[in-house]
Order: structure tokens, then sequence, then C-alpha cells
């Protein structure tokens, strides 16, 4: 969740969550990351703020947007099934 009172801005802290989330353990990076509706519904943010999020981590090069318009992250590691 975000905390308004934080010392990083809303989209900031949404940036992160979504980085957290999109390299956990079990999920496959190379799926796409969260819509701006789905950020908006998921963190109970405007539209604005959601779309900042996701601007801050494609002008970091965090993100890249397909040509379907999903957010994928822009450099995925390789999904294994070997433990290492």
């Amino acid at each position: 969740m975000t905390d308004n009172a934080g010392p990083l801005p809303v989209h900031s802290q949404i940036a992160a969550e979504i980085v957290r989330r999109a390299i956990a353990p079990g999920r496959d990076p190379r799926m796409p990351l969260p819509t701006e509706s789905e950020i908006q519904s998921d963190y109970g943010v405007s539209r604005g703020t959601a779309r900042q999020a996701l601007t801050e981590l494609r002008e970091a090069g965090v993100i890249v947007t397909t040509s379907a318009q999903d957010c994928i992250l822009a450099r995925p590691e390789p999904v294994s099934d070997e433990a290492n």
C-alpha cells in the first residue's frame, strides 16, 4: 500500500511496488505488468498517478511498452525450472 505522508511521492511508491511484484519468486517476469486501469483500481489512485508510476519506470529503462500496449520488464530474467 501507499503512504501519502511518506518521503516518496505516491507514484514512486507504486512504481517500486510494481517492480517488487514483477520480480517476486514464482512470477514469470515476462508477463505483462498492471495497466493504468488496474493500478487505479488496486491502489485507489487517479489515472494521472497511475500514468506517472508507469512513466517513471519507462523513463528509468525498467519497463518497455510492447506493440500490444502492454508494459513488461525491460530485461526479464530467464525463467528456469531447475534450481541452482
